[in-house]
């Protein structure tokens, strides 16, 4: 069986959940969805817009310092734990990488509910 990844740029028919930063990719907006299959194995992905341009930057970066092969790519669900070693690695020098993490961050709280408090 072959391996094979598609990615396509689609507009939210309805809500869906980013798979890096877990914020709300909200219906009527554009996010990326990255299927295909790998060892036999199918996979389907939604990422929200700004965490598809996190995850190019950082592969991006990665490449030029060696540090992914031409046929690795980085993990889905991964992208916060490689911007934050990249971050340690830089020694929280490099703004571009800490801008990412704020921006997951801030994704991610946005996406948490709060609890009801009973009254």
């Amino acid at each position: 069986m072959s391996d094979f990844n598609v990615v396509v740029t689609l507009v939210a028919a309805k809500e869906h959940t980013c798979c890096e930063c877990q914020g709300v990719i909200a219906k009527g907006t554009k996010y990326d969805r990255d299927s295909g299959a790998q060892d036999g194995q199918g996979f389907s992905y939604k990422t929200c817009l700004p965490c598809s341009e996190a995850r190019e930057w950082l592969d991006k970066q990665l490449r030029q310092m060696n540090a992914l092969n031409d046929d690795e790519g980085i993990e889905f669900g991964a992208l916060h734990s490689d911007l934050a070693e990249l971050a340690s690695e830089e020694r929280f020098l490099g703004v571009e990488s800490l801008r990412l993490l704020l921006g997951i961050a801030e994704r991610r709280n946005q996406s948490v509910k709060p609890q009801g408090d009973g009254s």
